[in-house]
């Protein structure tokens, strides 16, 4: 596409002049524009860095956060193992019967000691 334009010579520095100052704006603009989006591409930038350091902390949180629960059950597959061994052993049980026996006989001593015992008076 050409353009032509007729120009008189009386006219040729005014309108050169006019056409300078148009190329100038422009150019301006242009200038302006570009900084703008610079300064919107830097902006964009640094927010893409904290997500990514966002998305890196809340990874490295999830991983720790399946290891604790790996490991807690585990804990817990162990517990009921050892709560299974305890219930099936029937020597925990004659334990407990002795225990709960001595116990009593203990406080029932106790009890009478104290009961046949003559309270001091303080006259």
């Amino acid at each position: 596409m050409v353009i032509t334009l007729e120009i008189d010579s009386q006219d040729f520095v005014p309108t050169y002049l006019l056409i300078c100052v148009n190329v100038f704006t422009c150019y301006q603009n242009l200038s302006s524009t570009q900084n703008h989006l610079q300064e919107s591409y830097d902006g964009l930038n640094e927010s893409c860095n904290a997500f990514q350091s966002i998305h890196n902390t809340l990874t490295f949180n999830y991983v720790q956060l399946q290891g604790n629960y790996t490991q807690l059950a585990s804990s817990y597959n162990d517990l009921q193992t050892d709560q299974s061994n305890l219930s099936t052993d029937p020597t925990n049980y004659r334990n407990l019967a002795y225990a709960l026996i001595t116990t009593t006989v203990v406080f029932l001593a106790t009890t009478i000691y104290f009961a046949k015992r003559k309270p001091n008076v303080i006259k």
